[in-house]
């Protein structure tokens, strides 16, 4: 792999570690690269529509003192042909389990929220192929697929709706400034949007699942559509009444169009939190940013872009899984067994 080194990590033989796990992932032998690929599988998880070459499995670690600490390990062994051809023709050219790590370090350094990398590397078999992992520690709560469906319906009553305005602008803001830092998602439905309900307030949603996240040089408008689209797809399954989905995108825009909490940073290429002190004229947004968002956007126009993209999404699913009942629809894998 590459000598660089991300800050807060350190190498371990073959695998970058996070100074945080270091100590209870070498107590427990995971500290070379195929220690992770002969993990035991009895934890071991799937969904609908995951590919033989990827697996996913759940590791329990206990430190010293005796408290426990739980990961997500993503494996890539063997991709297919057409996946190693998509790394030769993308400009970084890194295996899956190294770009989700390196793209969740980037949006952490941009301040979106989203989950901890604790390891990650790559080995190669071959010129061409290249399998990778990621461990990345469990986030407290559950995905919004699961949530809404229990605790949806209570926030539409009257002693709730404060409650529930705080979510749509909270989860607005932390989609704005994930679109503000230049990125997109490319699978931002209900079931990559975490949330935790013991957290504070502004820190309650998190992103998952950011192996496709990047940054997209022509087109932007239509990518970020897509992730709106999404969104707007999830909340009308859900249940989500229309007044609402129209909060979220003036939200969602007024939070794009003031965008206070980055800046351009043109050495890196990324957005990056605003330095401590007293904004300067032309900081938020300077002349030279790319990634400048919805420049003379309306509500209505975008409004009128994200309708259709759900209900394009809509008919996707149709055709692929019929037509089932709201409440028997898993947001990204069809009907509920």
């Amino acid at each position: 792999m590459k000598a660089f080194v991300p800050a807060g990590f350190r190498r371990l033989n073959d695998v970058f570690v996070n100074d945080e796990d270091a100590s209870l992932l070498q107590r427990h032998g995971l500290d070379r690269l195929e220690a992770f690929f002969d993990v035991p599988g009895d934890r071991q998880l799937s969904k609908p529509g995951l590919a033989p070459w990827r697996q996913r499995r759940r590791l329990d670690l206990e430190d010293q003192s005796g408290r426990g600490r739980s990961y997500f390990l993503k494996l890539f062994a063997r991709p297919p042909w057409w996946r190693r051809c998509r790394w030769l023709l993308q400009d970084a050219a890194e295996p899956d389990g190294v770009r989700e790590a390196i793209n969740a370090l980037a949006l952490q350094q941009a301040g979106v929220r989203t989950v901890r990398v604790a390891a990650f590397g790559r080995r190669s078999t071959g010129p061409p192929q290249r399998d990778s992992f990621v461990l990345l520690a469990a986030l407290k709560g559950e995905s919004l697929e699961r949530w809404w469906p229990v605790h949806g319906r209570l926030l539409y009553s009257s002693e709730h709706r404060r409650q529930r305005l705080r979510l749509i602008d909270e989860l607005a803001g932390l989609v704005a400034r994930f679109h503000n830092a230049g990125y997109v998602h490319r699978d931002l439905y209900f079931s990559h949007v975490f949330i935790s309900e013991d957290a504070p307030a502004g820190e309650r949603f998190s992103l998952i699942d950011l192996g496709r996240v990047f940054r997209p040089r022509l087109r932007r408008e239509r990518w970020v559509v897509k992730d709106l689209g999404e969104l707007d797809f999830s909340a009308r399954m859900g249940g989500v009444r229309r007044g609402d989905r129209l909060r979220f995108l003036r939200t969602y825009l007024r939070a794009c169009a003031s965008g206070p909490e980055l800046q351009w940073d043109p050495e890196n290429q990324v957005r990056v939190p605003l330095a401590a002190g007293p904004p300067v004229h032309g900081q938020v947004r300077p002349e030279a940013d790319p990634w400048h968002p919805f420049s003379g956007w309306v509500i209505r126009k975008l409004s009128r872009k994200v309708s259709a993209k759900s209900r394009s999404i809509a008919a996707h699913h149709r055709r692929r899984h019929g037509s089932p009942r709201t409440d028997q629809f898993r947001l990204k894998g069809g009907p509920v067994a």
